[in-house]
């Protein structure tokens, strides 16, 4: 956690309605861009931000990111298929829980080297982006089988859109997490040239 935080974060109403929002553009940027399914795209930048959230906020980024990952799920990726039906939310739900579970790994597991300011070696950094392409599973696991399972996709599709989910969470987490995190400490890491290695 920063000894420091700037004053808009230090409200949780303000960081709620931070978070919700900003996951919510960042996901209709990423559909936008690089979607290649109509459940995956290829750059998810929501899935860096939450890891951003969860390092810097802890447990205060959760209802903001839960929050917005649900009706990410919910208005742009299963609103074509399934509309507003119950089995839509519940889905939204359980994919949006499973985005933030792995968002929250990332961080939990990546928490020491956000304390030492990110002054890591280059092993450290590929220590870093393995621990990101093994943690990037999850969503994309948990989201296909849910699909699958509630008819949305099907068995023959599941493991290329499965693909195209774990690329699109692990780009958006090498890319965005570290880039949130040296905006929002900038002076800090200007002062910590092997930061930037990060």
């Amino acid at each position: 956690m920063a000894k420091t935080e700037k004053t808009i974060f230090n409200h949780i109403t303000m960081l709620t309605i931070f978070f919700c929002v900003s996951y919510f553009l960042l996901a209709t940027l990423g559909f936008e861009w690089g979607a290649l399914t109509n459940n995956a795209t290829l750059l998810w930048p929501p899935s860096g931000l939450a890891v951003f959230g969860f390092i810097v906020f802890g447990r205060r980024a959760l209802p903001g990111l839960l929050l917005g990952a649900i009706i990410s799920s919910q208005t742009i990726s299963l609103s074509t298929p399934l509309g507003n039906s119950f089995l839509s939310i519940a889905i939204a739900f359980i994919n949006g829980s499973a985005s933030i579970l792995q968002a929250l790994l990332i961080a939990f597991l990546s928490q020491r080297y956000y304390e030492m300011e990110f002054r890591v070696s280059t092993s450290a950094s590929i220590r870093f982006s393995f621990l990101v392409l093994v943690s990037c599973c999850v969503a994309a696991t948990i989201g296909n089988l849910t699909l699958w399972q509630a008819g949305v996709i099907d068995l023959s599709n599941a493991l290329q859109n499965w693909a195209v989910w774990w690329m699109g969470d692990t780009i958006g987490v090498l890319i965005v997490a570290p880039l949130l995190l040296w905006i929002y400490h900038r002076k800090r890491f200007l002062k910590n040239s092997q930061a930037h290695a990060f």
